[in-house]
This record gives structure tokens, sequence and C-alpha cells, in this order.
């Protein structure tokens, strides 16, 4: 419980932190989604590392990148999940489309293949999933920073606030 109250006051640091900055809405949408990119792919514990450097080359905020891997840590079994559906969507749609062989595709083999299959599935879905995401997440988290950031630093706030009136009373 005590890992969970402490990730979570984690989290409302650094998104008050992010939120509060005078950096623009692009900025912070590219530490955000920079910060996430190395979350659809197997880092093993090297990822918040990742992350925060591919922020710092792209010149997004270092925040954004935190508050980023961080969720996206706590999703990456969801992800995983949907590498390995993206992959298996384009599998079938290459072998409809006659550009891979059906002996892979559809099934055919021992569990080698199923295990071949699988990771090769992975891998695709993981590469389109991290563009796609990553081009579309920047477009609307520079839309949604833009448009509502008092709102949300409000939210954040508020929460911080509500928890220390309960505290007192």
């Amino acid at each position: 419980m005590m890992i969970v109250v402490k990730w979570l006051r984690i989290m409302r640091y650094h998104s008050i932190r992010m939120l509060r900055s005078r950096q623009g809405a692009s900025k912070i949408s590219r530490g955000i989604v920079f910060g996430f990119l190395p979350c659809w792919y197997p880092t093993f514990g090297i990822g918040p590392v990742l992350s925060i450097g591919l922020t710092k080359w792209v010149g997004g905020s270092i925040a954004g990148s935190i508050f980023a891997a961080a969720i996206g840590t706590v999703l990456w079994p969801a992800l995983f999940y949907m590498n390995v559906l993206t992959g298996d969507w384009l599998m079938k749609l290459a072998y409809f489309l006659h550009i891979y062989s059906a002996d892979i595709a559809v099934g055919g083999g021992g569990w080698l293949q199923v295990w071949l299959r699988t990771g090769l599935n992975f891998t695709l879905g993981a590469i389109l999933n991290s563009v796609l995401f990553t081009l579309l997440g920047y477009w609307i988290w520079t839309l949604i920073i833009q448009r509502f950031r008092p709102q949300l630093l409000q939210m954040v706030r508020s929460r911080r606030r509500v928890q220390q009136v309960q505290t007192e009373s």
C-alpha cells in the first residue's frame, strides 16, 4: 500500500511540475510522447533512462517524460498484449494480401513455429504501435495542454487540498 501511495505522490509532483512550468505545449507534448515511447518495448529496467535520453535528444520536457514513463511502466502488460494483437492483425492482413507465407501466418507446424510467430507479431506490433501512438499522441497532448492546462493544474492541486482537509479533520 505504501508503494502505491509513494508512486501517486511522485506522479502528482511531476504533473504539477510539468503543468506549472513555462514551457510550451509542444515541448511538454514531446516530453510525454518520447517518455512513453520506450514503454512499447521490453527494456528490462532501463526504460526510464531511455525515456529521459530520448526526451533530451528531441528537446522535450523532462517532467513530462518522467510522468509518461511512470504511467507506461504500470501499463506494460496491456501494451505487450496490444503489441501482440496488432502484430497478429498485420500478419493476417499480409497473408490476405499474399505478401507473407501461409505456413507461418496461419499456424502450421509445432510449438517452435508458434513462438516464432508470436515474437514476430510482437515486434511488428511494437513498431507500428510506437510510431502511430507517438505521432497521434503528440498532436492530442498538444491540444489537451493548450486548451485545458489551467483546469488540469487545478484538478491535480485540488486533490491534494482535499486530502489535507480530510487529514486535519
